[in-house]
């Protein structure tokens, strides 16, 4: 990395100091000092600190310490009359004064017209991610604190995710305001995506925008603003971090498809067929999901270590399997568990791993086994939607329907536009049901019905609350749409794929759907 400031360029790879594009004589403790003090340049930095990071803490007599701030002046054609670059505050410290800009190596060298070795490149196939330090967007002192806590708990929540690189806040908050290219920063830290915000105070509540933009293109890919009273900051500071870890594997998975688009299908890398084939399985048709399986199947075979192209091959499988797209139900299971127990030894802590590994129970109508991995999942990652929405299913067919009321409506929660959003309502609408909430229950039945990822057991739930609900049209509606659906479409289907054991809810589909002929 370079930082420069006007004619002068601090060359940290090579720890050198140019000036015009020539060599300045510099010793290695003055060109420490000066890295100190540029790096720093946003705030006082104290005759303490110089000792600590300079001196390593040793004592230090105040002529040494003259001494090499005289050689930093000297080096820049300053001294302590002009205080063009360094400006003493006495018995307080120093402060480097002029803003400077941090550059890749690659940017310098062509704007040189010099050719680099090789163009920078990412240290990781997987996607990485920089999270800067938020603007403060009032002069509040407690708003500049809390503009470098929120982004500092967000890398330590990011860093928990197996599925992305996240850069040390020692590196990506050398980038601070809200003036930076984002493109230029994705060149010097090598990653391929910035996490940026604000912060600012509107009367008694505090509003956080937080953004997230490819550092390829620099364009943005999800915004969100979160607005709350101050004094419930930390309720605030956890819904963010919730938040973004939900919204960030969603649409960073869709951006990385939608990158591919444009890739020759022979240069797609491991992760490129991950996030392609995650895109083709959410649209919950055969068609897609078998071509999900075979780029699943390609990025294990180019990385057979790659445990979330198991796990995603596994949930593949499971749909296939789930909704007998060929036919054959039991065929599909075995290929199902193989891909979930080789990505569960491969990352035993990857949530995906355990819900691919629970889902195999499900199939296996073992639902008391498939909840203890879809709990382990969420233990693992609590803003792990798909897990609490698995665990939710599990609880609705174990009778625990208030358990799954609570747990469907946390996954709506954290990610409100998600891929399996319509089997949330779907088991919200089954737990109302069953405690005799019908109106409601016809509602969000409907309403995960009319998704457009609706699989035919949303309309199955449908005719079945509108029938108990004893509106006949409407569940005559939803019946001629089932059967559109799903022409041969039994008792015994139904069942395998919901195997209640909760005698009310089983009694209350076997009742009505009888009622309508099936």
């Amino acid at each position: 990395m370079i930082y420069r400031f006007q004619e002068f360029e601090l060359d940290l790879d090579t720890c050198e100091l140019r000036r015009d594009g020539k060599l300045v004589g510099i010793e290695p403790q003055v060109f420490a000092l000066l890295h100190l003090l540029v790096e720093n340049h946003d705030r006082l930095v104290t005759k303490d600190e110089i000792i600590e990071k300079i001196w390593d803490g040793r004592f230090i007599s105040e002529a040494a310490i003259s001494s090499r701030i005289r050689a930093v002046r000297k080096a820049l054609g300053d001294d302590s009359k002009k205080q063009r670059y360094l400006r003493t505050h006495y018995k307080r410290g120093l402060r480097f004064q002029i803003k400077p800009t941090l550059l890749s190596r690659s940017r310098v060298l062509s704007e040189k017209g010099q050719q680099t070795d090789a163009e920078p490149v990412l240290t990781t196939l997987k996607p990485s991610i920089a999270v800067l330090p938020f603007t403060a967007l009032n002069e509040l002192c407690e708003l500049k604190s809390i503009s470098d806590a929120f982004p500092h708990d967000l890398i330590v929540a990011l860093s928990r995710l197996r599925w992305l690189s996240v850069v040390a806040r020692g590196s990506s908050f050398k980038f601070r305001g809200d003036d930076q290219d984002i493109i230029e920063i994705g060149k010097v830290l090598g990653v391929s995506y910035c996490l940026s915000g604000s912060v600012e105070m509107i009367g008694p509540r505090l509003s956080i925008n937080v953004e997230l933009a490819s550092a390829t293109s620099g364009k943005l890919v999800w915004a969100e603003r979160f607005v709350a009273d101050v004094q419930n900051i930390f309720d605030l500071r956890e819904q963010i971090i919730a938040r973004c870890l939900v919204e960030l594997e969603l649409n960073i998975s869709k951006n990385e498809a939608r990158s591919a688009h444009s890739a020759e299908p022979t240069t797609l890398d491991t992760w490129t067929n991950f996030h392609t084939g995650l895109q083709l399985y959410y649209h919950f048709n055969d068609a897609d999901n078998q071509k999900a399986i075979n780029l699943f199947e390609h990025a294990s075979r180019i990385d057979s270590t790659f445990c979330r192209a198991h796990a995603a091959l596994s949930s593949a499988y499971f749909q296939k399997a789930f909704y007998k797209y060929d036919g054959k139900r039991t065929k599909n299971i075995l290929p199902c568990r193989e891909a979930a127990m080789r990505a569960f030894e491969l990352d035993p802590l990857d949530p995906f791993a355990c819900y691919a590994m629970g889902r195999v129970f499900w199939l296996t109508q073992d639902v008391k086994e498939s909840a203890e991995w879809f709990e382990q999942a969420t233990s693992l990652s609590p803003s792990y939607s798909h897990g609490h929405y698995a665990y939710s299913w599990a609880q609705i067919v174990l009778g625990r329907s208030s358990d799954a009321l609570d747990r469907a409506e946390e996954a709506m929660k954290l990610s409100p536009l998600d891929p399996f959003l319509a089997s949330m309502q779907w088991i919200k609408a089954c737990a109302l049901m069953d405690m005799e909430k019908l109106e409601e229950a016809v509602l969000w039945s409907e309403r995960a019905a009319r998704s457009p990822r609706s699989t035919i057991v949303m309309p199955l739930l449908a005719l079945v609350a509108n029938q108990a609900a004893e509106n006949r049209p409407g569940a005559e509606f939803w019946a001629r749409r089932l059967r559109d659906r799903s022409p041969s479409i039994n008792k015994d289907d139904i069942f395998q794929m919901m195997p209640f054991q909760n005698p009310n809810l089983r009694h209350l589909f076997q009742h009505n759907l009888e009622r309508l002929g099936f």
